[in-house]
């Protein structure tokens, strides 16, 4: 499990150095290096975990009506706590250093639910919850969860990003395995992004405001009713997470992506 950790620090390394080589080129290059940076990693992992025959990525990609359950009640109060850290983070950034970097977006909604919804819905997870799940197979609930979150958020390299980012790692990767599927992680992660575009786009629309305020207000009545529902089950499975008690070798492979995911975060904020 150990040579596992390492494989998984390995390809998200990879994937932060051909993140930063793109940002460094432009136009066709640019985006060609990164694709590069999710395809390359992917692949190279799956292949490799995939060499015993034993685990099959195709085994997290079902997912049973219990499941749906599952995901529509997380799906409100996880939007919920990541616009608010969303929020918290930016105001305390604005205070203390004033102009901070945050992600762009295409010039069109359409494009911008392409590239920056749908896409990161799909290919992220991926990259941060199947490619851990069939990698620790065995090992520890509660440390995939950390691992995964802590790769997740870091892989963002941005100030303003990695405290939300870590929260939603741990909450797909929760309800992940809980449901043992990555659907509902592509489903939270799509609806949240959503989100975000309809505020960006529409944000001064009135009309725009109150439908995205009231859909909002059924979504939350919606997985209120849900988790109530399935709170037995939710709390068993969560319980099980938290006291799983398997073991595995732990190694300080992941700080060797984290740490200059650190770093460029902070150059990014303090070097204008």
């Amino acid at each position: 499990m150990k040579q596992r950790i390492e494989l998984l620090s390995a390809v998200y390394l990879l994937y932060l150095v051909l993140n930063m080589i793109s940002g460094a080129l432009s136009g066709i290059f640019s985006d060609i290096v990164f694709a590069l940076s999710f395809i390359l990693p992917i692949v190279l992992a799956l292949a490799y975990i995939g060499r015993d025959g034993e685990i099959s990525p195709k085994e997290y990609l079902k997912i049973n009506s219990d499941g749906m359950r599952v995901t529509v009640a997380f799906s409100a109060p996880s939007l919920l706590v990541i616009s608010l850290l969303s929020y918290v983070t930016a105001l305390i950034l604005e205070k203390t250093v004033g102009d901070f970097p945050t992600p762009t977006v295409p010039d069109t909604f359409f494009a911008a639910l392409i590239t920056s919804a749908l896409f990161p819905a799909l290919i992220e997870e991926i990259m941060f919850r199947l490619v851990p799940m069939c990698a620790l197979k065995g090992f520890s609930k509660k440390g995939t969860v950390i691992l995964s979150a802590l790769f997740f958020a870091f892989a963002h390299a941005n100030v303003y990003q990695i405290p939300y980012a870590l929260f939603a790692g741990v909450v797909f990767m929760l309800v992940d395995i809980m449901t043992g599927s990555i659907l509902p992680s592509v489903i939270l992660h799509f609806v949240n992004n959503l989100a975000s575009l309809m505020f960006i786009f529409f944000g001064d629309v009135f009309w725009v405001k109150c439908v995205v305020n009231v859909s909002f207000g059924l979504l939350f009545v919606l997985s209120l009713v849900f988790f109530i529902h399935e709170k037995k089950k939710i709390y068993e499975n969560f319980k099980g997470v938290l006291s799983d008690g398997e073991k595995g070798e732990y190694t300080a492979a992941p700080l060797f992506f984290i740490i200059p995911a650190a770093i460029l975060a902070l150059e990014e904020l303090f070097v204008k």
